[in-house]
């Protein structure tokens, strides 16, 4: 009997699935993860709030601003004492100076718990700047990961169906192949039974 050899569509059928299991997704390559560990950084390693408020320009800008009109506001109340006490100098003129000056320099201080504030919310909106930009770039990786993720799926389910449509034909094919070798053997054993029962049958009649 002859060997069995696939048929044309059964080798169709093996190749197209040998092509597509060789077009499966590279593995996953993340273009965020670089980003997205420098920004987890600088979120998990950012300093404590605290509040200097020699290191603040705001208030360095209003500490110029409220020295120079107290300085002001002392030179025209000391001028205005000496007025009153016929333009000797006095410890008088020097206490209604100091006054005018510390009255004028308590602004300053009145304006702390502002400048604390304006910086605290500074800090929460840096903060919360890192957090948006961090969730952008992990939405993205999300997108990314999820049209790979459906690619593979695609590969997969392409796979799958070129495997089933190998494995049909090439079971369809073999069981043919089967039959035909089957039905060959069964004929030469009629065809050598046949022979049998003529040479017995003629041996028989020459007796």
């Amino acid at each position: 009997a002859p060997q069995y050899k696939p048929s044309n569509t059964v080798q169709t059928a093996q190749q197209n699935l040998a092509t597509h299991t060789a077009s499966k997704p590279t593995q996953y390559q993340s273009n965020w993860a670089s980003q997205l560990d420098g920004l987890m950084s600088q979120i998990m390693n950012r300093e404590k709030f605290s509040y200097d408020m020699n290191a603040d320009a705001l208030y360095q800008q209003a500490k110029d601003m409220y020295t120079n009109q107290a300085n002001m506001g002392m030179q025209n109340a000391m001028a205005q004492a000496s007025a009153l006490t016929g333009g000797y100098g006095s410890s008088y003129g020097q206490m209604v100076g100091q006054q005018a000056y510390a009255q004028q320099m308590q602004g300053l201080n009145n304006m702390l718990p502002e400048l604390y504030q304006n910086a605290l919310n500074q800090y929460i909106n840096e903060g919360n700047e890192l957090y948006n930009r961090y969730n952008m770039v992990a939405n993205q990786e999300n997108l990314d990961y999820g049209r790979y993720r459906d690619s593979m799926n695609d590969y997969l389910a392409e796979r799958d169906y070129l495997n089933s449509i190998y494995n049909t034909e090439s079971e369809r094919d073999y069981n043919r192949y089967l039959d035909e070798r089957n039905y060959t053997y069964q004929t030469d054993r009629d065809a050598i039974a046949d022979s049998r029962y003529e040479q017995e049958w003629a041996a028989s009649e020459e007796q």
